[in-house]
C-alpha cells in the first residue's frame, strides 16, 4: 500500500478541519459561509466513515444552516429593501472617512469611479 492509501482518511479529516479554521477567518460573509458549508460537508463524510454519530449530525444541521444563509444572501444581493441610500454633502465628514477606508474596494469593482467634490 501507498502512504496515501494508508493515510487518506486522516488527510480528509484534518483538511476538512484546516478548511474550517480557514472559513472561519473570512471577513466576507458568502465566502465564509460556501467555505464553511465545503468544511462541514467534507467532515460529515470524514465523521460517517469513523462512526462518530454525535458530529455527522451537528456538521449536517451547520450545512443547512449555511445553505439556508446562502440562499438568503444569494436572494437578497440586489434587493433595493436590504440597502438605503442617504444623501450626503460632497464635504461631509462621513463621506470622506469612507472613502478612505473603502477607497480601494471602490477601486476594485468601479474602476471609473472619480471622487470630485
Amino acid at each position: 500500500m501507498t502512504w496515501l492509501e494508508d493515510n487518506w482518511l486522516d488527510i480528509l479529516g484534518w483538511g476538512g478541519s484546516a478548511l474550517l479554521v480557514y472559513s472561519l477567518l473570512q471577513s466576507r460573509v458568502l465566502r465564509f459561509r460556501v467555505l464553511n458549508l465545503a468544511a462541514c460537508v467534507l467532515l460529515v463524510v470524514f465523521n460517517a466513515l469513523v462512526e462518530v454519530w454525535p458530529m455527522v449530525g451537528m456538521n449536517t444541521v451547520l450545512c443547512v444552516i449555511n445553505v439556508w444563509f446562502i440562499a438568503k444572501l444569494l436572494r437578497e444581493r440586489h434587493d433595493e429593501a436590504a440597502f438605503e441610500v442617504l444623501q450626503v454633502r460632497p464635504d461631509d465628514e462621513y463621506l470622506r472617512h469612507t472613502l478612505r477606508v473603502h477607497g480601494a474596494d471602490i477601486l476594485a469593482f468601479q474602476p471609473d469611479f472619480i471622487w470630485d467634490p
